[in-house]
């Protein structure tokens, strides 16, 4: 079984400010299958399944966005957990990406899509 280890700060914006919280925030994340995969997408995509490789029931994902913006979803025909992330659609050299990290415990999600409406530039972890 393979590790994901995560350690940093976490910052609280309250009104144009940020403070660092007072503990550090550790995570330890076990996984068995990954599927990593970089995304250019040049035109709109609607409900384009991700290609998961070996991951069969992902339960955590981390989305890197570098350009454009991109919607995930379990299920595209209800509502329920999309995520949606959106990078700068003009992007400096020197920009930072947008990036996100989200679980899922659904079993029944075994496979994910993405919506895009524009030039979007992603990477996509799955993790099981």
């Amino acid at each position: 079984m393979a590790k994901i280890t995560l350690t940093g700060n976490l910052f609280i914006q309250l009104a144009g400010e940020s403070k660092p919280a007072p503990l550090p925030l550790n995570l330890d994340l076990d996984y068995t299958e990954k599927s990593v995969v970089d995304y250019v997408w040049t035109s709109t995509q609607t409900n384009f399944p991700l290609n998961q490789g070996t991951v069969t029931a992902p339960r955590f994902i981390f989305v890197e966005v570098t350009e454009g913006a991109v919607q995930l979803a379990p299920d595209p025909t209800t509502i329920d957990g999309h995520v949606f992330l959106s990078a700068n659609p003009t992007p400096a050299a020197n920009e930072s990406p947008a990036r996100m990290l989200f679980f899922t415990y659904a079993p029944e999600a075994t496979q994910w899509y993405a919506t895009t409406t524009e030039l979007t530039r992603a990477k996509i972890w799955l993790f099981e």
